[in-house]
């Protein structure tokens, strides 16, 4: 015999059920004051990066841009200056993606043809810790062009010298 809870089962189909969850998610974000800001189509990612920082477990920076956008990014208190390029890497991807943008950015050539600076000391080395180099929440990083360097085939012919 079966229980009257049991034959009013009700049965979704897959997209059915992602949009109930989507939507039931949208609704607890916008409702929760710290959070009621990110965007309706937020990653976990993105939240527990948000939740991270409200702890105190990580650190807000600003990235300038030459055009005068300023990207955000949160980036762990103890982490080093290549966490920081994986940060801005998924924090621009997101954004790219929210905006409908297409367009598929390289960040092989993005990290050869330019330098993150902190109140003008390049950070050149990703193992560097981004507290022993003095950044903090809410710091201002600026992207620098790299300066290539001339005769660079004779420089490395005088290294092997």
């Amino acid at each position: 015999m079966t229980s009257p809870a049991e034959d009013e089962r009700v049965s979704f189909s897959h997209d059915e059920l992602m949009e109930i969850t989507r939507s039931t998610l949208k609704e607890l974000i916008a409702s929760d004051e710290l959070l009621s800001y990110l965007p309706p189509d937020v990653t976990a990612e993105e939240v527990a990066a948000e939740l991270a920082l409200r702890h105190g477990q990580s650190m807000s920076i600003n990235l300038h841009k030459e055009n005068g956008q300023i990207w955000k990014v949160v980036v762990p208190k103890g982490g080093r200056v290549v966490d920081l390029k994986r940060a801005i890497r998924r924090s621009v991807n997101a954004q790219l993606a929210r905006e409908g943008v297409k367009k598929k950015i390289s960040w092989r050539y993005v990290w050869r043809t330019n330098h993150l600076a902190f109140e003008g000391q390049i950070l050149d080395d990703d193992s560097a810790s981004l507290v022993d180099v003095g950044i903090r929440n809410k710091c201002d990083l600026r992207f620098v062009k790299r300066r290539r360097e001339k005769n660079f085939s004779n420089r490395r012919l005088s290294m092997k010298s």
